[in-house]
């Protein structure tokens, strides 16, 4: 087609439009002084168009070329970067058209990072924003811009850094402690593991944020992580046990079992399944386990595993810490001294027993207790040993001041 003798520029346009002009050709035509702007577009239209020919039609500098090139999904970078470093007079660089252009090129999925570097930079404020939030989604983006970029002034910024998924643990921490919510609301919204346990292990996050994180995820390890933040409010913190207490994880239902947050319904229902058995001794050591419970484990369990635990629990019946105090086993006497709800007639079950104990440090400890009764204190002031002896005396002093 290079012999083809054309004079007319719309016959020119018609044959470019439908390929039928070979590149060799507009070549030669279009620099030997065809220079219509319709034509430049045109020819950039061309799919024939190698990177050499559109580098010369970009050198032009006509602007409509420009948007017209920049609007095409395949465009090379290098294209990009050559459309970029096209300097522009001072007053057309101004013109919206080419505001246009930049910001198009901030879109572009081929931009090169050293374009949008510059782009950062640029005289207008939206270029200069839409740069910086390309630059925070860009694969090759450094660290070091990164953890700038997260605490751009710019939410919209924070909101792209926030939302990739290969942020590193060391940034996705510094984030979690950024000042404002919302930032840390576009974190929650990241699908990472490590971005959502980073939240939520801060306890600078609101409740909101944590109710809207444990109610949709069922991470357990984020849901674990939610129930130990001391600003999850209590009602969530049931829905969570509730929604782990089915995984099938044994140390997953010893946490919920053993949490004072479990509602009484699972306690129940698990204290009368064998399936749960092993879970009976954690049951005991719950401060929520109801009265009723506390009964059945100690008439299922008698001398095992599970009644170490019940003399401890501030929900066990008074009359089983009594019939426990009547028990002569320190282990026993270590829960029953522990619990804040022993009645009186169990600990002087207890002074009692250990004030006749062969061992030295029992009857030392029944001396120096302040709650010993005055006849247990008064026969030990004749005890063979002077340490319980001296305790015994000391003790009595005290209450005759």
């Amino acid at each position: 087609m290079s012999d083809i003798s054309i004079d007319n520029k719309q016959a020119l346009l018609s044959l470019l439009r439908e390929n039928r002009v070979a590149q060799v050709y507009v070549y030669h035509e279009f620099f030997n002084g065809r220079d219509h702007k319709n034509l430049q577009t045109v020819m950039s239209n061309n799919p024939k168009m190698t990177d050499e020919i559109l580098y010369k039609l970009i050198e032009k500098g006509n602007i409509a070329l420009h948007f017209n090139l920049i609007k095409k999904s395949n465009l090379s970078s290098e294209i990009i970067k050559k459309i970029a470093e096209t300097k522009l007079d001072r007053w057309v660089y101004r013109k919206y058209m080419s505001i246009a252009i930049r910001l198009a090129m901030t879109k572009h999925n081929n931009t090169p990072l050293e374009v949008l570097e510059k782009l950062a930079s640029d005289l207008n404020y939206n270029v200069r924003i839409a740069a910086r939030e390309a630059m925070a989604k860009h694969p090759n983006t450094s660290l070091e811009v990164l953890e700038e970029l997260a605490f751009d002034a710019e939410l919209k910024v924070k909101k792209a850094v926030a939302l990739r998924s290969d942020l590193p643990i060391t940034l996705i921490v510094k984030m979690a402690t950024d000042r404002q919510i919302i930032a840390k609301k576009f974190l929650l919204r990241n699908r990472s593991f490590e971005v959502q346990l980073a939240v939520v292990k801060n306890h600078k996050t609101t409740s909101k944020m944590l109710i809207e994180i444990g109610l949709n995820s069922y991470d357990v390890e984020i849901l674990i992580t939610i129930l130990e933040n001391k600003n999850t409010p209590q009602g969530i913190k049931e829905t969570i046990l509730e929604k782990i207490s089915a995984f099938p994880s044994f140390s997953v239902l010893e946490y919920v079992a053993r949490s004072p947050y479990t509602s009484q319904d699972i306690l129940i229902s698990w204290s009368y399944s064998k399936y749960y058995s092993l879970l009976h001794s954690i049951i005991a050591q719950n401060p929520n386990t109801p009265e009723n419970i506390a009964k059945k484990l100690a008439k299922q369990h008698k001398f095992t595993k599970v009644t170490k635990y019940l003399p401890g629990n501030p929900n066990t019946p008074q009359n089983i810490l009594i019939r426990y105090s009547k028990y002569n086993r320190g282990i026993y006497d270590q829960s029953l001294l522990k619990n804040p709800n022993l009645p009186l007639l169990a600990l002087e079950n207890i002074l009692e027993r250990k004030s006749k104990s062969i061992y030295v440090c029992d009857r030392k400890f029944v001396a120096r207790h302040p709650k010993t009764p005055t006849p247990i204190l008064e026969k030990l002031t004749q005890d063979q040993n002077i340490g319980v002896r001296d305790a015994a005396k000391y003790r009595l002093d005290q209450r005759n001041l």
